[in-house]
């Protein structure tokens, strides 16, 4: 079981760690952040939706039945 929860600034710290001190990708992140902010209005639902998809990676890559996204 997989059980994940976007705990609001919390989540985007974490976020913006990985984009600013891992140094992922800054081209496709801002990418990917313009675009949800066009779509949906809201520059943020780029991170949540980072986070919701590595739950269902994980679950695929581990065989992992059920998860909770809270």
């Amino acid at each position: 079981m997989i059980v994940i929860d976007s705990g609001g600034k919390d989540s985007i710290r974490q976020n913006l760690y990985a984009r600013d001190d891992l140094k992922l990708n800054p081209q496709e992140w801002e990418k990917m952040i313009k675009r949800f902010f066009l779509q949906f209005g809201n520059w943020c639902k780029a991170m949540k939706s980072s986070i919701y998809a590595s739950a269902v990676y994980m679950a695929i890559v581990y065989q992992i039945p059920l998860i909770i996204l809270g």
